[in-house]
């Protein structure tokens, strides 16, 4: 028997540790904050991130699934310690399958979901050991099952349905769907997004229309107001960022609120943003069931970005024409630098911190 202490950690204990300590980091700071400094001094945008777990629910998750992968080596491969973890390991984890239906490979995105589990363990053991371990490495997709896309936008004639019927439901007097489903899409906002909307936060000029919107990504109301750089809690979006029809909708749902009498503190649409997801779930099956079942009320802020990227990109290149001169014919450099600036300006836009994630915005398939 060996004596009390010098028995080898269980990998539970081993895990919790670890990924303790990059809890202790990352608690109560900001993830985005950390990734636009990394980009503000031209790092990777994970440079100040990858060994920090911000949030609790994060910790846990991240505990429990390389626990199960820790105990599944270590009854394999007869691994005690985290250090000993190999790609080789984590590879056979995945190729096993699933437990609870014996011979089923993983999902791509459940692997996925533990490979980010065991990155963060390496980060952090390498970051709280002063080591340079690799634990894992992408030779596990080659044993899941690959799915077809999933598709995320629905055709703008299920939108125009959705809402339409939204709009009708609201005649009983018992919500407001509509109306939020209307400034989601000519704003191309979040849905967390529209329900932090107040009246103050629309621009009103001399003339009495609207010249700019306050969108909010932080929660209440209450956040410093910076003009648009992608940066801050709220930002500016100005009026000619939209289509006329787009200025048109939401000059009318602003004075149709005001015409209710709402002041400046009052919020437009006071539900829970978990209410308008579901109601727009409810209306989707009702009009096209089980066609896009991926698809919420983000599928409309995919919509408006598409719009968005296409009409800058066409007025971008007519401007590059203009200043060139009609004899000039533009290159395919041309064409590559105005649709990364174009992409970009979209990213920057959507607050996003990668640019690759506003691709699938653009990929022309719905």
């Amino acid at each position: 028997m060996s004596k009390r202490g010098k028995s080898t950690p269980s990998p539970a204990y081993q895990v919790s540790e670890t990924l303790k300590a990059a809890f202790g980091k990352g608690f109560g700071r900001g993830r985005h904050e950390d990734k636009r400094n990394a980009q503000n001094e031209g790092k990777h945008y994970t440079t100040y991130t990858k060994d920090k777990i911000y949030a609790g629910k994060t910790y846990k998750t991240d505990v429990q699934k390389c626990i199960t992968v820790m105990r599944f080596v270590k009854s394999e491969y007869g691994v005690k310690y985290i250090k000993d973890l190999k790609p080789e390991h984590f590879n056979a984890f995945v190729q096993r399958g699933m437990i609870t239906k014996p011979g089923e490979p993983y999902s791509k995105r459940t692997a996925e979901s533990y490979a980010a589990a065991i990155q963060k363990l390496q980060d952090s053991y390498n970051a709280l050991n002063k080591t340079n371990l690799t634990f894992l490495d992408r030779g596990y997709i080659d044993h899941v099952i690959i799915k077809a896309p999933q598709r995320y936008r629905m055709p703008s004639e299920v939108h125009d349905k959705i809402i339409a019927k939204a709009y009708k439901q609201d005649e009983r007097g018992r919500s407001d769907n509509g109306r939020a489903f209307d400034m989601a899409r000519a704003a191309g906002l979040r849905v967390s997004e529209i329900t932090r909307l107040r009246m103050r936060d629309f621009r009103i000029g001399k003339d009495g229309k609207i010249k700019e919107v306050v969108i909010h990504r932080s929660k209440g109301g209450k956040t410093t107001v910076k003009e648009f750089e992608g940066k801050g809690k709220s930002y500016n979006m100005a009026i000619n960022k939209f289509t006329p029809q787009q200025q048109e909708k939401i000059q009318n749902l602003y004075n149709h609120y005001k015409d209710k009498g709402l002041k400046d503190m009052d919020k437009l649409f006071t539900n829970r943003p978990e209410s308008y997801e579901q109601a727009f779930y409810r209306y989707r099956e009702e009009i096209a069931p089980g066609q896009y079942t991926q698809c919420g009320i983000h599928s409309m802020r995919r919509e408006w970005g598409q719009g968005f990227y296409e009409r800058e990109l066409e007025r971008r290149i007519a401007e590059r024409q203009q200043e060139m001169g009609s004899k000039y014919c533009l290159t395919e450099k041309d064409y590559t630098i105005i649709e990364k600036s174009v992409r970009e300006d979209l990213t920057e836009l959507f607050g996003h911190h990668d640019p690759n994630t506003i691709l699938c915005y653009l990929d022309g398939s719905i």
